[in-house]
C-alpha cells in the first residue's frame, strides 16, 4: 500500500498466489474507492508521484506505471522481456528508478516515451483521422532539479496497410518543452494524426505502424504504435440475372460486393469470398433445369462479382416462362472481414423460357364423296421449331388456329365439304394436348364430279398472355388432301 502525502489518495495492491491474480485498488482521500483493476502481477512496491503510479515486482524486475485513474500506461521489464530478481528497487527524487540485484549492479530506468495503439474504422468515403498518443512520463532533470525539454522525431510504415491504398504517410517531430504553470513535472501528451484513406477494396483488418526514433534527453518506453484499420462493412448484392433459354442457354445469377452507399467494391483480401445458397419456391421443376447443381458463387480475387449459371435443360413441354428462385445464405470469407447481406438472406429469381414453336398442319388422308359423316380431315400440331419435336401445350391457356382454304383448292365449300370446326380451332393448354384435327364432312355433288382437291392453309395463331413465340411452320403451312368418287 502507498498513500500520496499531497492528495491522501492511496493504492492497494494484493496478490492472490492460488489463482495466480492481483487486484489494484485506488482510494480517494476519504477511503471511496476510486478504480479497482485486475492484474496478473504480484507486485511487492508502490511508489506515487505527481506523474503516475508506479508498482514494481523485485522478484521479475516489472514495471507499471498507471495514469490517476487507473489507466495502464506502460509495462516492462528492467532489463527488456527479460525476468530478473532484484535486491532493491529505488525511486530517485528526479524520477528515474534504480534496480540493484544481488551484485550490487544498478540498472536505471529513466523518465520515457510511449506512443499508443488506435483502432480505426476505414472510412467509406474521403478521410478519417487515426490519432496516435506519445506520451512523455516526466522530464529529465539537470543536477540542480530543472527540468529539461525532450524532443523525439515520429514517422509512419506500412505493416498490412500501405501508404498508397490505406493512409496517407506522416513524417516529423515533437519537442515536450516544460511548462511555468507548476505542471512541468506532470504527465505531458501530444498527438499525430495519421490521415486513413477511403478506397474501393475490401480487405479485412489492416495495419501501419507509427515509430518513435531519435530522442533527445529521454528514452522509448513503447517506440512502436498500431494503427489498427477495420475495413467497412460490405454488402453482397444481387447485380443482374440473365433469362435462360430451354436446353439452349443458362439462366445465369451474378452477385456482387459492395460498400453501404451502394459503390462496387473488389475483392483485395487475398482469399475468395464464397456465396451458397439453395434452391426456393419458384415455378421450374426438375423438367426444366438441373436441381443436381448446387447453388454456389465465387468472388475471386481482384474480382468485384461472381457468376452461377443454372443449366436450362430441354422437354417436350410447351409452357409459360418458368422461375428459379435461389436463397443465397450463407457467406464464407476471412475471419476479419465484415460481410454481410442487406438482411438474413439474398432472395434472387431468374426465368427460363421455352424455345418458340411451330404450328404445322398435315393431311390426314383422301376422302371418297360417300363418307358423309364428320371426319378429321387435318391435323393441326404444336412442334418446337428447332427440331419438330411434338409438343404438350401446358401453359394453362388455349393455342388458337385460324386457317383457310388455299386458292389450290379445285373443291367447292358447301358443295363438295363443309368444316365443322374451323370457326374454333383451338389446341387446349391443360397439359394434355398437341394437336387438334380439323374437322368435316364430305358433300355428294353430282355436278361435280371427278377428282377434287382441297388446300387448307394456316392464316394466324394466338398464343396465351405470356407465353413464348409460336411461329407458322414454314414448311407445313399448309396441306392437302383430294376428294374421290
Amino acid at each position: 500500500m502507498e498513500m500520496d502525502p499531497v492528495s491522501g489518495e492511496s493504492v492497494v495492491v494484493g496478490f492472490d498466489s492460488e489463482r495466480a491474480r492481483g487486484t489494484i485498488i485506488g482510494l480517494s482521500k476519504d477511503g471511496r474507492q476510486i478504480y479497482q483493476k485486475a492484474t496478473d502481477g504480484n507486485f511487492d512496491q508502490v511508489h506515487m508521484t505527481t506523474n503516475g503510479i508506479f508498482l514494481t515486482s523485485r522478484a521479475s524486475g516489472r514495471v507499471c506505471m498507471l495514469s490517476a485513474s487507473g489507466e495502464l500506461l506502460f509495462d516492462r521489464y528492467a532489463i527488456e522481456d527479460d525476468r530478473k530478481v532484484f535486491e532493491d528497487i529505488m525511486f530517485t527524487s528526479n524520477g528515474d528508478i534504480l534496480f540493484k540485484d544481488v551484485k550490487n549492479r544498478l540498472i536505471k530506468l529513466g523518465h520515457g516515451l510511449y506512443v499508443s495503439d488506435v483502432k480505426i474504422n476505414k472510412p467509406v468515403n474521403g478521410y478519417t483521422t487515426a490519432i496516435f498518443t506519445v506520451t512523455l512520463t516526466g522530464y529529465p532533470t539537470t543536477d540542480q532539479g530543472a527540468p529539461i525539454p525532450v524532443r523525439v522525431e515520429y514517422l509512419t510504415q506500412d505493416g498490412t496497410a500501405n501508404k498508397v491504398d490505406n493512409y496517407t504517410p506522416v513524417k516529423g517531430s515533437l519537442s515536450f518543452v516544460p511548462s511555468n504553470d507548476g505542471t512541468a513535472r506532470h504527465m505531458i501528451k501530444q498527438d499525430v494524426e495519421v490521415p486513413v484513406k477511403a478506397n474501393n477494396l475490401m480487405e479485412g483488418r489492416k495495419m501501419f505502424e507509427l515509430h518513435l526514433a531519435n530522442v533527445e534527453q529521454s528514452y522509448l518506453v513503447k517506440p512502436i504504435g498500431i494503427g489498427d484499420i477495420e475495413d467497412q462493412e460490405v454488402l453482397v448484392k444481387l447485380m443482374s440475372t440473365r433469362d435462360g433459354l430451354e436446353g439452349a442457354q443458362d439462366v445465369v445469377y451474378e452477385l456482387g460486393i459492395f460498400k453501404t452507399n451502394g459503390e462496387p467494391l473488389i475483392n483485395a483480401t487475398g482469399s475468395d469470398i464464397i456465396v451458397e445458397g439453395v434452391y426456393g419456391k419458384g415455378t421450374a421443376d426438375n423438367l426444366d433445369f438441373d436441381m443436381g447443381v448446387s447453388p454456389r458463387i465465387n468472388i475471386g480475387r481482384g474480382a468485384a462479382s461472381g457468376k452461377f449459371n443454372v443449366k436450362t435443360l430441354e422437354d417436350t413441354r410447351y409452357e409459360l416462362p418458368k422461375s428459379v428462385v435461389i436463397d443465397f445464405r450463407k457467406i464464407y470469407a476471412i475471419n476479419d472481414a465484415n460481410i454481410n447481406f442487406e438482411s438474413s438472406m439474398l432472395s434472387a429469381t431468374g426465368t427460363i423460357i421455352d424455345q418458340p414453336a411451330h404450328i404445322a398442319i398435315s393431311s390426314l388422308g383422301d376422302h371418297g364423296r360417300m363418307n358423309n359423316i364428320v371426319s378429321g380431315f387435318f391435323k393441326v400440331s404444336l412442334l418446337r421449331a428447332s427440331d419438330g419435336a411434338l409438343l404438350t401445350n401446358a401453359t394453362g391457356g388455349d393455342i388458337s388456329i385460324s386457317c383457310s382454304v388455299n386458292s389450290q383448292t379445285t373443291a367447292d365449300e358447301g358443295k363438295d365439304f363443309v368444316f365443322t370446326n374451323r370457326h374454333d380451332l383451338r389446341i387446349w393448354g391443360d397439359g394434355n394436348r398437341s394437336a387438334i384435327n380439323l374437322n368435316g364432312i364430305i358433300l355428294h355433288n353430282p355436278e361435280n364430279g371427278g377428282v377434287k382437291k382441297l388446300v387448307v392453309g394456316i392464316d394466324s395463331v394466338k398464343k396465351p398472355d405470356n407465353a413464348p413465340e409460336i411461329l407458322i411452320s414454314p414448311t407445313e403451312s399448309s396441306a392437302g388432301f383430294s376428294i374421290v368418287e
